[in-house]
């Protein structure tokens, strides 16, 4: 489900001097849903194609403000399957991790929206074996 909000606040400035020019200043903002869940995604890479399925978790905020995420993805590439273990950090409407395994370690990233159901994500994976390369698609 979506808990999708929007908020809007403002300021106003009193006195006198330069900073009483606006009678106010508006700060937009907006609130994401937490990221857990189900996931899968159709990815593609130089060589071809691939699938990812994983399950994720948000925590509560930690004092930055920031929501470590966590969670199990499995990458499916036509040579093998890799289970790795998440460790992320979603922050406004970025999504970052790494995500490890035996013989691989991987970079994620995606980009959040409060209204869309798809993240974009790039995931690179290093190491050895046969899932090493970059990655796109979408996570839904």
């Amino acid at each position: 489900g979506s808990h999708n909000t929007s908020l809007m606040s403002s300021v106003v400035v009193t006195g006198t001097g330069a900073c009483t020019m606006a009678p106010y200043l508006v700060f937009p903002g907006q609130q994401y849903p937490p990221l857990s869940g189900t996931y899968t995604a159709a990815l593609t890479s130089g060589t071809g194609t691939a699938s990812l399925a994983g399950t994720l978790t948000a925590a509560a905020p930690n004092a930055d403000g920031q929501f470590p995420e966590s969670g199990m993805i499995t990458l499916t590439t036509p040579g093998c399957t890799t289970a790795f273990t998440f460790s992320g950090i979603a922050t406004g409407s970025s999504l970052t991790g790494t995500i490890t395994a035996a013989n691989n370690t991987a970079t994620f990233s995606g980009q959040l929206s409060p209204t869309a159901s798809l993240v974009p994500l790039t995931l690179t994976v290093t190491g050895s074996g046969c899932a090493i390369g970059t990655y796109t698609g979408n996570l839904q």
